[in-house]
């Protein structure tokens, strides 16, 4: 999983900053909850068929419904 090009896309102007990280290697909440969702989105789509039927998964792939960073908070 490639952690800087998903950082990048949620990052203003594609430039990670300091509302994800702090101290330049040190994630903040919301990084932390982007990279666990992202790792996330991976290892679901790895599931066996019989456990994508999960609420959270549909057609074989995640949903755009997984917990928010709120909930997981």
């Amino acid at each position: 999983m490639d952690v800087d090009e998903n950082f990048a896309k949620e990052s203003p102007n594609g430039i990670v900053g300091s509302e994800l990280v702090y101290e330049h290697v040190h994630l903040t909440p919301e990084g932390n909850y982007l990279l666990a969702r992202a790792m996330f989105r991976q290892i679901a789509d790895k599931l066996p068929a019989e456990t994508r039927q999960a609420p959270a998964l549909q057609d074989g792939r995640v949903a755009s419904n997984v917990l928010s960073q709120a909930e997981c908070e």
